[in-house]
């Protein structure tokens, strides 16, 4: 008998941890704002309690504060869209720039140290494909053409 006490009393606790962890997952939703208002409150208090000691009273010195971060977030925002806009407009200009800048690099190490290190590199690649294509331990078929198939996009 005690050892089936400690069946249920073990099935009870292991009921209640599935309950509250399913219970805070569906919950989230509200306890995600709920936490970030907590943070925010504990961040802007001390601002909050200056204005009162100059003497704006509670509840206009936390509007004031609230405006401000609104005003200060939207500033932000304001910029990094106008900096991201600002980007994609000149997208085409950096493509063009950048793809020159690697043709010329491309053409320069031609004979020098990075030719060298870049043929080295490709030689390398096209052994390590060819040793996925061509397996010599034990592998299944579906591994070996799976390994295979993708190879070809390499080369």
């Amino acid at each position: 008998m005690p050892s089936e006490v400690g069946k249920l009393s073990f099935l009870h606790v292991l009921e209640s941890i599935v309950l509250v962890i399913a219970s805070l997952y569906w919950a989230r939703a509200v306890f995600v704002p709920l936490a970030l208002a907590l943070m925010l409150t504990f961040l802007l208090q001390p601002i909050v309690a200056a204005l009162h000691r100059r003497g704006l009273g509670y509840t206009p010195a936390a509007v004031l504060v609230v405006m401000l971060l609104a005003l200060a977030l939207g500033a932000i925002s304001w910029g990094a869209v106008t900096q991201v806009s600002s980007l994609a407009s000149e997208l085409p200009r950096y493509q063009d720039n950048l793809r020159q800048k690697l043709d010329d690099l491309q053409h320069a190490s031609q004979g020098s140290v990075f030719g060298k290190l870049q043929q080295t590199v490709a030689e390398l690649s096209r052994k390590f494909e060819r040793s996925r294509c061509h397996p010599r331990g034990p592998l299944s078929s579906r591994t070996w053409s799976r390994t295979c198939r993708h190879s070809s996009d390499f080369s």
